[in-house]
């Protein structure tokens, strides 16, 4: 299915495509996607009450988990309306982590990008980055591995 458009989703319509639920619904907002790319936005870096918080304290490698669900959303977005998969994330190369914390980056949204680099049946490798401000927090590469036949 080609999309020559760019497409925008609110929380709710990314959360019926991809299985995470409650606090770790992380992506407020698509702002554009396509066959290869996908484009988010996410403010609950800034929640006090973030899943991932240690004492009090957001990691900057979480801006990874930020990136993993733009992955699997856009995995979802290019399959249409075929049956999801399970695909968990096999590995990660390459790998900048460039912001010690998140939670010290006040209100501005985070922007979640991950561009489609190479497919096959069983997996994928994305490039992506996470930026707030014009500065980048995190980059690299992810392989995510799905499962064949299992919805």
């Amino acid at each position: 299915m080609s999309q020559s458009i760019s497409h925008r989703l609110v929380a709710h319509e990314i959360y019926r495509r991809i299985p995470h639920d409650g606090a770790m619904r992380l992506l407020d907002a698509v702002t554009d996607w396509d066959d290869t790319m996908i484009e988010c936005a996410a403010g609950s870096h800034a929640d006090p009450e973030h899943p991932l918080r240690w004492l009090g304290r957001l990691a900057g490698v979480h801006a990874i988990e930020y990136a993993a669900q733009a992955v699997a959303l856009h995995a979802s977005l290019v399959s249409g309306d075929a049956p999801l998969r399970r695909a968990y994330v096999a590995a990660f190369r390459r790998v900048d982590l460039l912001a010690e914390r998140l939670d010290t980056l006040g209100a501005a949204p985070l922007a979640v990008r991950a561009t489609l680099k190479a497919a096959q049946g069983g997996g994928a490798q994305y490039a992506f980055d996470v930026c707030c401000a014009a500065q980048t927090l995190t980059r690299g590469m992810m392989t995510v591995a799905i499962e064949r036949g299992v919805p």
